[in-house]
């Protein structure tokens, strides 16, 4: 949470609008539940607070396993670094994610839509990204990488 902070405030300092962004979205989301708990903090709890709760949980998670163990983006470079997010590219979890999988073309493109990431992370991602930085199934990348071996290695087999 510090770290998100501190990132609005340099935005904040450097003069973006994204510094007002953030502080309507805080403002809206607070607002909301404040009033929900209001009217009646059970159905909040349970049809707001536990899924946001989860929700962001799942979403740090996966975010946190397609960039563990990848090259560091350093963004005032202007060449493009195709090592800088795993992806997964199973059908199952980006039915579920909207495409969240194909994380790499995400970070060329933020404001892509959804549906065309595939398509462009074929064209534009896999002939220059490392093969282990594709993964098919984030399952099976888990069972690896944390239960059996075990060993959290770098994409290019580093410790």
């Amino acid at each position: 949470m510090s770290s998100r902070l501190t990132y609005i405030l340099v935005q904040r300092d450097n003069g973006r609008q994204y510094y007002v962004n953030a502080l309507r979205e805080a403002s809206t989301v607070i607002s909301v539940s404040i009033a929900l708990a209001i009217i009646d903090w059970r159905k909040f709890l349970l049809y707001f607070y536990i899924p946001h709760f989860f929700a962001q949980w799942a979403i740090v998670g996966m975010n946190m396993l397609q960039h563990d163990g990848c090259d560091v983006v350093d963004y005032h470079e202007q060449r493009k670094n195709y090592n800088g997010s795993r992806n997964f590219v199973g059908s199952w979890l980006n039915y579920l994610t909207f495409n969240n999988g194909y994380h790499s073309i995400h970070h060329l493109y933020p404001k892509m839509h959804w549906s065309r990431l595939p398509t462009e992370h074929l064209k534009q991602i896999k002939p220059h990204i490392h093969p282990q930085l594709d993964q098919q199934n984030i399952a099976t990348y888990i069972l690896d990488a944390f239960i059996y071996p075990g060993i959290r290695m770098r994409y290019d087999g580093r410790p």
